[in-house]
């Protein structure tokens, strides 16, 4: 009987060890799985991070160069709006300010693509850090959107008014030299005329103008941020 109990003891013995060995192997091959699916999703986060920094570079490029238009469009309409007519062409170059008045039609056009990629695909989930899907809803949903909305304003305040006055009253063409020099045929009769309902104009203009410069510099703290946040994510993830 004893020896019957041991054989059969040593059987049990044998056969856990084979569900063991099974169950080791099972948990293995899940565990590698489950590596190598980490491994796919880190490096397909990795991309999306490269790719969203890529885009949001480029907008801070173009973002330094809109700021830099807007500075010197308020800077000529400050100059216009604080002098009279003769000192404005006693003391400065009309037609060179009337230029730089124009600077701040220029708009940002921020680089959804990639953004809307991830979005349509659903693979905001891949992005492991919580900051960063915030910061990018922040921006995308929000400040870009309500930049857009007040670059609408703008436009129409330089396209149709402002343009109105310098290119329509004042007939002024816009010629420039090799050096980028403006060499424009101002119609000074024209110029005095009308000046009074330029400053009119350029009044309705300054604080349509100022609102975006600060808007597009409260976007590029954004920009940013949002860009030293993926490169830090970056190096952590690698």
């Amino acid at each position: 009987m004893r020896k019957i109990l041991d054989h059969l003891k040593k059987k049990w013995i044998g056969y856990g060890f084979e569900t063991l060995v099974v169950i080791a192997g099972i948990y293995g091959a899940f565990s590698l799985n489950n590596w190598n699916e980490d491994r796919k999703n880190q490096i397909l986060e990795i991309n999306i991070y490269e790719e969203l920094y890529g885009s949001l570079r480029t907008d801070s490029i173009q973002l330094v160069k809109i700021i830099d238009d807007l500075n010197a469009s308020i800077k000529a309409q400050e100059l216009l709006i604080s002098n009279t007519h003769d000192q404005i062409i006693t003391q400065y170059h009309p037609e060179e300010l009337l230029t730089e008045v124009y600077r701040g039609v220029m708009s940002f056009f921020p680089k959804y693509g990639v953004y809307q990629l991830i979005i349509s695909n659903n693979n905001v989930n891949l992005l492991s850090s919580i900051e960063i899907k915030s910061a990018l809803v922040e921006l995308y949903d929000y400040k870009y959107r309500k930049y857009e909305n007040i670059d609408k304003i703008v436009d129409d305040k330089f396209q149709y008014n402002y343009i109105n006055i310098r290119s329509g009253k004042m007939e002024q063409l816009i010629l420039r030299n090799n050096d980028n020099k403006v060499l424009s045929s101002l119609n000074s009769v024209k110029f005095e005329k009308h000046y009074d309902i330029l400053l009119e104009t350029i009044r309705s203009m300054y604080d349509v103008t100022q609102v975006a410069k600060n808007t597009l510099m409260s976007i590029q703290v954004e920009v940013n941020g949002l860009l030293k946040m993926i490169s830090n994510e970056i190096d952590m993830i690698d």
